[in-house]
């Protein structure tokens, strides 16, 4: 029962998800396998170094606007999503 533009936010937050944790597991593969026994291949920042960061900012600052907006809706004052 749900808006057109609530569920592809959805499906859009979970595929940002689903490619943060395929980095991560890619990264940690990488690491962790191949370079099992060699030190170097520790300190060595692969795709998650620069994406995590990226992709959680991304997810986090969609999911707070989501919410404020929807504290509007119901709300219907401007100061409350403000503070939020």
């Amino acid at each position: 029962r749900d808006k057109a533009t609530t569920k592809c936010l959805v499906y859009g937050l979970y595929i940002l998800t689903a490619l943060q944790l395929t980095l991560t597991f890619y990264d940690a593969i990488i690491s962790l396998g191949f370079g099992f026994g060699n030190l170097a291949a520790l300190s060595k920042g692969n795709l998650s170094f620069l994406a995590a960061p990226l992709l959680t900012g991304t997810i986090a600052l969609i999911v707070q606007v989501f919410y404020a907006y929807r504290i509007y809706v119901l709300t219907k004052w401007r100061i409350v999503p403000i503070i939020v």
